[in-house]
């Protein structure tokens, strides 16, 4: 079989890229030729041609002979389709909060997957003209590719790493809270090609997303952590609910605040049950053999619709200003975990903010206590402020386009 993966970009090592380089070797692994397209090519592309695969960046490329497109991300998915609108589609969603992620019905896929419960029950909610077959599948993982260089996690953590691209306003807090446990803590912020070399020399690893799924295949103890949630250590107990949450894109609400409490309870066991729930829940290779089937299930499926030719365009545009949104909400969630952090230290240190200056006056003459007057003197709550003016543009923006 022949398979075309689509994705957004293939440069940096992100999650999405991350799952295309694990996909296309597993489904090679079984036999078939896989080719990846994007419209953004980079430092992962050239890790896939050097491992033998095809990747292209123009659709008038692409070679004849396609039997199915696995679609990820509309505005890829939207340029391919205008070379090859008959060929059967599986469209595989990654995010429920990322409108680029939801499929259309212009697109004419022929089955859906889900790769949480989150997305399936977004993909659930879609209306198409009929209805479209949806799988859930879990997130592969590469099953045994570090073993000969990861170290034993010690009895007591001496070394952790963090990995995340995103956290900012809540690395201060956790930074501290190692240093108080006596952990070394070490920071990849994406300047690593691939993590799980420095995952196999620590102890534990915090990290969110597939980087927290490649610490268990590592038999890491892993903390899931990210600029919004903290779901605690997954082990046994919590790996369904963190799972079905898409390993830490779920509720804040569920987030577990004390870090200090939460690095007591480290045990090198964690790592023992990481690995086996990567191994028995997440391999690769089950996964690979998942898609052949619900590639198969779809092959006589042709689509006679015409896609309208606008949509490529009108689809860029539209990434292009939810990206924007996007950047405003991590800049906004940045800020709110940063007043978590100070409010933390301050309960942690016993200090309080003194009252304002009584000659402040609200609206109704009245004296401003001093939380409203570190509202009107606080930086970030500025800019908190700012970003949500923004916000609001932003969606006005969208909708009127």
């Amino acid at each position: 079989m022949r398979i075309l993966i689509t994705n957004n970009r293939l440069d940096q090592r992100a999650g999405s890229e991350s799952y295309v380089e694990t996909v296309m070797g597993a489904l090679r692994d079984l036999g078939h030729e896989v080719i990846a397209f994007s419209p953004g090519l980079g430092e992962v592309a050239s890790s896939l041609r050097s491992r033998g695969f095809e990747v292209h960046d123009n659709v008038t490329h692409l070679p004849d002979g396609i039997d199915v497109i696995h679609g990820q991300h509309v505005n890829a998915v939207a340029e391919v389709r205008r070379v090859l609108p008959s060929v059967p589609l599986v469209f595989v969603a990654h995010s429920w909060f990322i409108p680029n992620e939801d499929p259309c019905a212009e697109l004419a896929p022929a089955a859906l997957v889900a790769l949480n419960e989150r997305v399936q029950n977004r993909l659930l909610s879609i209306a198409f003209p009929s209805p479209i077959p949806i799988h859930r599948l879990r997130q592969p993982v590469e099953i045994g590719s570090f073993d000969g260089i990861r170290r034993v996690p010690s009895d007591r953590p001496e070394s952790a790493l963090l990995v995340s691209r995103k956290i900012t306003g809540r690395l201060k807090s956790i930074q501290e809270a190692c240093e108080r446990a006596g952990i070394e803590l070490r920071t990849l912020r994406g300047e690593s090609a691939d993590p799980r070399l420095e995952m196999a020399a620590a102890d534990m690893v915090l990290a969110s997303g597939r980087s927290a799924l490649e610490a268990m295949s590592m038999a890491r103890p892993t903390l899931l952590i990210d600029q919004t949630v903290c779901a605690g250590w997954i082990t046994e107990d919590s790996w369904e609910r963190i799972e079905n949450e898409g390993f830490g894109t779920g509720n804040p609400t569920d987030s577990v605040t004390d870090l200090d409490a939460l690095l007591a309870m480290y045990s090198p066991d964690f790592g023992i049950q990481a690995r086996i729930l990567a191994a028995h829940q997440h391999a690769a290779q089950d996964h690979a053999s998942a898609l052949i089937a619900i590639y198969r299930s779809i092959a006589d499926t042709r689509s006679t619709e015409v896609l309208d030719q606008r949509l490529p365009s009108l689809r860029k545009q539209n990434w292009a200003q939810t990206h924007k949104l996007q950047m405003l909400r991590r800049s906004n969630a940045d800020l709110r975990a940063e007043n978590w952090a100070l409010q933390r230290e301050l309960d942690r240190i016993g200090q309080s903010v003194p009252p304002g200056p009584t000659g402040v006056r609200s609206g109704s003459d009245r004296p401003r206590s001093g939380f409203w007057f570190r509202i009107e003197t606080s930086g970030a709550a500025l800019r908190v402020i700012a970003i949500l003016l923004a916000l609001r543009d932003a969606l006005k923006s969208i909708r009127r386009e």
